[in-house]
């Protein structure tokens, strides 16, 4: 995955450095309601001469996610037979994805103790992103 260059700083890929970064969310923008989605099932094993699978196995490997608060539900969708850049079946995860959290779908809803109209999600995402940086590809 390429890094991108925003305001003159080259960045890259976070998950090399923070694969689940819920803490950076709940400590930075203190949510009410955190839904994530682990899917550090592990990679294969990496070939001793294979640079990208050893850089993969060190990037999905499971690692222990400390919850910073109650308010969150982790998913958990069966992906095991997919690796971190298969791009080729996307639909798969997708669908993996939707029905892990579909199933957690009870939980989920037990933590949110108020609802809100489409049209207030709307203006409130508009206001977000007009405070957005513009993002330049490095290439």
């Amino acid at each position: 995955i390429p890094p991108i260059r925003v305001e003159g700083k080259l960045l890259y890929d976070g998950g090399i450095y923070n694969n689940f970064p819920i803490d950076v969310l709940y400590n930075e923008f203190l949510p009410d309601v955190i839904l994530g989605c682990d899917v550090s099932d592990g990679a294969p094993e990496p070939k001793e001469n294979d640079l990208v699978s050893q850089l993969e196995a060190l990037i999905v490997t499971e690692k222990k996610i400390e919850l910073p608060c109650k308010e969150i539900v982790v998913v958990t969708p069966n992906v095991s037979n997919v690796s971190t850049f298969d791009f080729e079946d996307v639909g798969f995860s997708i669908d993996a994805g939707y029905a892990a959290t579909m199933n957690r779908m009870n939980d989920i809803q037990s933590i949110i103790d108020r609802r809100v109209s489409n049209q207030e999600i709307q203006v409130k995402r508009m206001e977000f992103r007009t405070k957005m940086p513009q993002f330049e590809n490095s290439k």
